[in-house]
This record gives C-alpha cells, sequence and structure tokens, in this order.
C-alpha cells in the first residue's frame, strides 16, 4: 500500500494502469508493480 493513493484502475486487456492521488512517486507505484510480478513500460 502506499500512502496517499485514492484510486487505481488497472486494464488486461490494454495492460495500462491508472493511479490518482497525492503525494506519491512514479517510482513507488513502478516498484510496487514490479514487486507483484508485472512488468512496467513507460
Amino acid at each position: 500500500e502506499i500512502s496517499g493513493i485514492t484510486n487505481v484502475e488497472a486494464s488486461h486487456e490494454t495492460g495500462q494502469v491508472t493511479v490518482t492521488g497525492e503525494n506519491f512517486t512514479d517510482e513507488q507505484v513502478i516498484a510496487v508493480i514490479e514487486e507483484i510480478g508485472y512488468t512496467v513500460k513507460h
């Protein structure tokens, strides 16, 4: 869990994830996504 995130939407069809909220970094989100076994392209 990352403090400040208020919503996450993910599409298995497109592979896109949208994260909304305040006071978090892209690096924090990427680290969590990779930690659970997914690859991030940005």
